[in-house]
C-alpha cells in the first residue's frame, strides 16, 4: 500500500508538471497571438491615419469626380474643381470610360470617383426641394435626373434655359447632395456604408469606415460641429 501511496504521488506530481510545461506553452503562444494582433493593429492604423490625412490633402487640391447612375447607365457626371471652386462637366469620353470600366482613365485627372446609385434621391428624407429657385417634389427631382429632357419636367412648356440638358441635371445632382449633406453631415457615409454610394478607387480609410458603427460617427460629427461652433462664437 506504501509503495502504492508513492506511485500516485509520483504520478500526481508528473501530472502536475506536464500541465504546468502545457500551460505554460499555451501563455506563450496566447502572448504571442495577442502581441501579433497589437502589432498588426498599429499597421493597419498606422496606414488608415495616413490615407486619412493624405485624403484630407488632396481634397482641396484634386478635383473629384461625382457620377450618378441607375443600372448601368450614366444621368449624370460632373466634377468639382476645388482650386477654381467650380462645377465641370464630364466630357462624353470621359464618360464611356467609366461605362466601360477603364477607371484608371479618370483616376489620371481626378483624385476620386464617387458613383450614386439613383437609390439615393429615394432616400432622401425631405419630399421637396428649393434648387436654383425651383421648387421641385422628390418624384419631379427623379424624373428630371432620369430625363434627357429635365426642361420638360422642370418648367410649363417654351419655356427655355440658357443650361444645356446635362448641365441642369449637374446642378440638379450637386445641389441635392450638397443641401442633404448639409442638413445631415453624415448622409454620404450613410449611403456608403449602405452601398448607394461607391467609391473608386477605395483607399484604406474608406475600407475602415465600412466597419465602423454609424452611432460613432455620427457623435464625432456631433462633437466636431459642436467644437467648431463653440469656437466661432468666441
Amino acid at each position: 500500500m506504501y509503495i502504492a501511496f508513492i506511485i500516485v504521488a509520483v504520478l500526481f506530481v508528473l501530472g502536475l508538471l506536464i500541465l504546468a510545461k502545457i500551460a505554460h506553452g499555451i501563455f506563450k503562444l496566447i502572448s504571442f497571438i495577442i502581441s501579433l494582433l497589437v502589432l498588426v493593429g498599429m499597421v493597419i492604423g498606422g496606414i488608415v491615419v495616413y490615407d486619412a490625412y493624405k485624403f484630407n490633402q488632396m481634397v482641396s487640391k484634386q478635383p473629384m469626380a461625382y457620377i450618378l447612375v441607375s443600372d448601368s447607365s450614366v444621368l449624370s457626371a460632373i466634377a468639382l474643381n476645388p482650386a477654381k471652386e467650380e462645377l465641370i462637366q464630364l466630357s462624353n469620353e470621359e464618360i464611356n470610360a467609366f461605362s466601360n470600366g477603364r477607371y484608371s482613365q479618370l483616376l489620371d485627372k481626378y483624385y476620386k470617383l464617387w458613383v450614386f446609385d439613383l437609390r439615393v434621391v429615394d432616400d432622401l428624407k425631405d419630399e421637396e426641394f428649393e434648387l436654383g429657385g425651383i421648387t421641385l417634389t422628390k418624384s419631379q427631382l427623379r424624373d428630371a435626373l432620369v430625363s434627357d429632357d429635365p426642361v420638360s419636367v422642370l418648367a410649363p412648356p417654351g419655356t427655355e434655359f440658357n443650361q444645356t440638358p446635362n448641365e441642369i441635371k449637374g446642378m440638379l445632382f450637386a445641389g441635392v447632395v450638397v443641401s442633404e449633406a448639409r442638413q445631415n453631415p453624415v448622409f454620404i457615409l450613410e449611403e456608403y456604408k449602405k452601398g448607394s454610394i461607391k467609391v473608386i478607387e477605395e483607399s484604406p480609410l474608406f475600407r475602415f469606415i465600412r466597419i465602423i458603427p454609424l452611432s460613432y460617427m455620427k457623435r464625432v460629427f456631433e462633437r466636431a460641429a459642436q467644437q467648431i461652433s463653440e469656437r466661432v462664437n468666441k
